[in-house]
């Protein structure tokens, strides 16, 4: 009954796009740095945003990419979209067939749809849909691909398979190819070590790169569409937008408690300050079904360590627009 009910607010969550608030909420405080951004009622946009330099530094579009390649020197860690939604999906998935012959994957039939793995709401590199496609270290010289074909669902009807063949200090070997085909040509995808990863989509029966996150030292975190995961729910998925941190350097800490005025420093009993990804997420506001609006906490807060060994303090004020649109988030930052 738990999880009827819980599905059902879900449903009630996607109708919420088409209400409008009334009016914003007051800013509860005058100190710090006040901004926001528009990510849009559909959480479209993808927004990075750099503290130090107090706006936003580049902008792209959560839909148009489908997997990304870590891109420093030791990089060989292969991420996914979870937060895609375009043609219905609902974020890209895996499925690792173990077979080795390209020609012999030609089908989905098979694949029962729990089997399908998304990459960890942590955004850790050890927690991958595609995990260890290697054997040996690029950091030893002996890395060897198992030469494994991926099953990669983009959406509802679309459908590719890939074999990561090779990996350098320099660029990835990659053989991507529609399900039907019994061959496909190597793609050589280069890294770029200023960014964290680089981005690729599907499109025209080959990979093509994207433009989508700026330098790995310019921005602090990113607001983005994203697929979280309810583990007590049998792996239920949840697509929201989320607030993601910079996995260059970048750590932060949450602190449900103190409150934003009363923290005066980084460091304090009971701080701790972690790399996932997902530590600020999409729960410093919450859905009120009553009123059919979105409510933000101002008390979550959470303390962030930059890539520049900066600490500042964050939390959210808003999630609307002054015209009452919802996709609009206001926050509030102090370098501490």
């Amino acid at each position: 009954m738990k999880g009827y009910t819980f599905i059902f607010t879900l449903m009630l969550l996607s109708l919420s796009s088409c209400l409008k608030k009334d009016k914003t909420l007051s800013l509860l405080s005058s100190a710090g740095t006040l901004d926001s951004v528009v990510i849009g009622e559909q959480y479209q946009e993808v927004i990075y945003y750099d503290f130090e330099m107090k706006r936003v530094v580049a902008t792209a579009k959560v839909d148009d990419w489908d997997l990304s390649f870590e891109s420093n020197d030791s990089g060989t860690h292969v991420f996914i979209n979870g937060g895609k939604t375009l043609n219905g999906g609902n974020g890209v998935w895996v499925y690792n067939t173990h077979q080795t012959q390209f020609s012999a994957v030609k089908a989905t039939s098979s694949i029962n749809e729990a089997n399908y793995l998304f990459d960890s709401p942590s955004g850790l590199p050890d927690s991958t849909a595609f995990g260890s496609w290697y054997t040996g270290s690029l950091q030893n010289g002996n890395l060897q691909s198992k030469n494994e074909v991926y099953i990669i669902k983009l959406d509802p009807t679309t459908f590719i398979k890939c074999r990561i063949k090779n990996c350098t200090v320099n660029e990835y070997q990659v053989e991507c190819a529609p399900l039907t085909a019994d061959t496909a040509s190597a793609i050589t995808l280069t890294k770029e070590k200023d960014k964290n990863c680089v981005y690729f989509n599907w499109s025209n029966n080959t990979l093509r790169k994207v433009a989508m996150e700026p330098n790995k030292n310019a921005w602090d975190i990113v607001f983005t569409r994203f697929r979280h995961i309810y583990y007590d729910l049998n792996n239920f998925p949840y697509i929201v937008n989320a607030v993601l941190i910079n996995p260059y350097q970048t750590t932060v800490a949450a602190d449900s408690t103190t409150g934003y005025q009363q923290i005066k420093s980084y460091n304090y009993p009971g701080v701790q300050f972690v790399p996932n990804r997902n530590i600020i997420g999409f729960d410093w506001k919450s859905y009120d079904i009553q009123s059919g609006l979105y409510k933000v906490n101002p008390n979550k807060c959470y303390l962030v360590k930059t890539n520049s060994g900066y600490y500042y303090k964050l939390h959210f004020l808003d999630f609307y627009s002054k015209n009452g649109i919802k996709g609009t988030p206001t926050f509030e930052f102090t370098r501490l």
